[in-house]
């Protein structure tokens, strides 16, 4: 509704990059005025579990700024938590719906060998596998490689397309509540082996443009740091629509969406 403009694209984009999806929207979450229950989504985070995360990272691509990922105690912004709480929903369509999803945001932008990858990582997931990122940021090595198109996470970052299948659907469910920015937290599941989280390689979804640009979330620990141990969520933010796409998964790759907007703070 907000954001005619990123629909548009983004419906284009995926029928050139995978013309299997078909996508149907519906309405999520408005994280300015819908009730978000603090049982299932929190209303501030301590990011001392991912500055560590971003330290790894850093040292990992030989970076030189190690010293200014530091621990503060942040509000999530309305996006953040209107986000998360849509993600939750999603987990709880898949369980219902009793098989694997793909979920994927509006910014989700196909690379042009979508299709045949995508089918070889399918074959060769394991047995036990709860979740599948085809886009991420990486932040520490990776556990294994399980085959060329498959390597077990530890930490990554980002929820712009990732396959869910029911039972890991229902352990995310069951770990309630968010205590910080879902893609923290899915990532946090993983690194402490909750999660068995896959990653397709090479990625197969990026983003539409870089981490942050253009974004309809405003992200909590982007604000400028000035010293102050908490920030607050600013009445004036802008709202913007989100959409995710809930897409049933077989085993041939074969696909029918189903389109998830929310509602979220700028």
């Amino acid at each position: 509704k907000r954001r005619p403009d990123r629909m548009a694209d983004f419906s284009t984009k995926l029928k050139d990059g995978c013309g299997a999806l078909t996508p149907i929207r519906f309405e999520a979450t408005d994280g300015q005025t819908d009730d978000i229950p603090t049982s299932e989504v929190v209303t501030s985070w301590n990011t001392a579990r991912n500055a560590v995360y971003q330290r790894i990272r850093a040292a990992r691509k030989g970076w030189k700024d190690l010293e200014s990922y530091k621990e503060r105690q942040l509000l999530m912004s309305d996006g953040e938590r209107g986000r998360a709480f849509s993600h939750i929903r999603a987990w709880r369509h898949c369980v219902q719906l009793g098989r694997p999803i793909l979920v994927l945001e509006d910014d989700a932008t196909p690379t042009v060998d979508f299709t045949p990858i995508l089918r070889r990582a399918l074959w060769s997931v394991p047995v036990g596998t709860h979740l599948l990122y085809l886009g991420y940021s990486q932040a520490a090595d990776w556990r294994s490689e399980i085959s060329p198109e498959l390597v077990e996470a530890e930490y990554v970052w980002t929820t712009v397309a990732y396959i869910i299948w029911p039972a890991g659907a229902q352990l995310l469910l069951s770990r309630l509540p968010i205590n910080q920015p879902v893609d923290n937290w899915m990532a946090c599941m993983s690194a402490d082996r909750h999660l068995k989280a896959l990653c397709v390689r090479p990625k197969i979804i990026r983003q539409r443009e870089a981490w942050n640009v253009n974004s309809d979330i405003r992200h909590s620990d982007e604000k400028p740091d000035t010293g102050d141990v908490s920030c607050t969520n600013n009445s004036s933010d802008q709202t913007e629509m989100e959409k995710l796409l809930i897409q049933e998964v077989g085993s041939d790759a074969g696909l029918t969406a189903t389109s998830v907007g929310h509602v979220a703070s700028q």
